[in-house]
């Protein structure tokens, strides 16, 4: 019996499918497209013509970065030790160099208008970032990672990458950051590196930032490793450091040292440029004209007042002392003798 119900329904299936099928005032029509199999076929086998394409494409993209730049490297303390190093690479390779270490800073110290005057100031083709130092130990990790992204976003379009520094604590949470916001291949991790390190554990020594510096290149040089390579050959033993533009800032951003190399060459944006002049202060020029207290009283016409000073006067002439007269003594009365 139940092998009866079981054809009944399997008849009547199909039969409910046909009859609904016919109650639908607006049947649908199924398009059958015909598949190219040529083009399937010249996926899975390609062509020469499909391959040198292809690798035309991939070298334009990846092909290193061979014009001459202006590089700039900012950063915190770490870059007062990279950067003498890195100098000499882009001198040996015909690029021009200008690197500002800025002491204790952190990425809330670059992630304003101090960045963008030195990008105004020297106008560079490519860009060096290296700050973290000072923030191993942060906790505050949003307010990190929202400082980074100001950063790049005032690099805008200049090629850039992120060299991290070379963390003591390989682990803290804030080496991280970097390399989610910049990408992978603008971020160079140098918490792989083994450095010599100096009395304070914490920066290298020179043998270090040598060794540091020399990786360094080598991956910017990479097109298979950074988005923008660029050359970055070894230099002779005897290359100079000197050729560049250095600018150390103390940690509260005022001037600390600043070099502008050995044999400057006047540039419009400023790297190589003479070295400037020493401005008189205003302190300086209130003590050349005498006022107190560091302060020029300016004339109406805008020109410093030389304070007047009492004309000398000629000393007293001393004044003879006059000599005491002798007391005579009254005369003798003779009188009732």
């Amino acid at each position: 019996m139940k092998h009866h119900l079981y054809v009944i329904l399997i008849l009547l299936i199909p039969l409910l499918a046909v009859v609904g099928y016919a109650t639908l005032e607006d049947p649908v029509n199924v398009e059958l497209t015909q598949i190219d199999l040529t083009s399937v076929d010249t996926l899975l086998h390609p062509t020469n013509d499909t391959i040198a394409a292809t690798d035309t494409l991939t070298a334009d993209t990846m092909a290193v970065d061979t014009t001459h730049q202006r590089i700039l490297f900012v950063g915190d303390s770490m870059v007062g030790g990279i950067g003498p190093c890195m100098a000499k690479y882009a001198y040996a390779n015909g690029h021009e160099f200008a690197y500002v270490s800025w002491v204790s800073s952190t990425t809330f110290a670059w992630s304003g208008d101090t960045l963008r005057n030195y990008i105004r100031r020297f106008d560079p083709t490519f860009i060096m970032i290296s700050i973290g130092g000072n923030e191993q130990p942060a906790r505050n990790l949003k307010h990190c990672e929202d400082n980074i992204r100001k950063i790049v976003d005032i690099v805008g379009e200049i090629p850039y990458v992120w060299i991290c520094t070379p963390a003591w604590d390989k682990d803290a949470p804030f080496n991280f950051i970097p390399e989610r916001v910049c990408g992978k291949k603008r971020f160079f991790d140098s918490r792989r590196l083994d450095l010599e390190r100096g009395p304070d554990h914490h920066h290298p020594t020179p043998k270090g930032y040598s060794k540091w510096t020399d990786s360094v290149a080598v991956w910017l040089s990479d097109p298979q490793l950074t988005a923008h390579p660029i050359v970055l050959n070894p230099y002779p033993a005897d290359t100079p450091s000197s050729h560049c533009t250095a600018i150390n800032l103390k940690p509260n951003g005022k001037l600390n040292f600043a070099h502008m190399g050995d044999k400057p060459k006047s540039k419009p944006n400023g790297m190589g440029a003479p070295k400037p002049k020493k401005e008189t202060s205003t302190t300086d020029a209130a003590k050349a004209h005498g006022a107190t207290n560091g302060k020029v009283e300016p004339a109406k016409d805008g020109t410093p007042h030389t304070p007047k000073t009492a004309e000398p006067q000629p000393a007293p002439v001393p004044q003879p002392v006059p000599q005491a007269q002798p007391v005579t003594p009254p005369p003798a009365n003779h009188e009732g003798e």
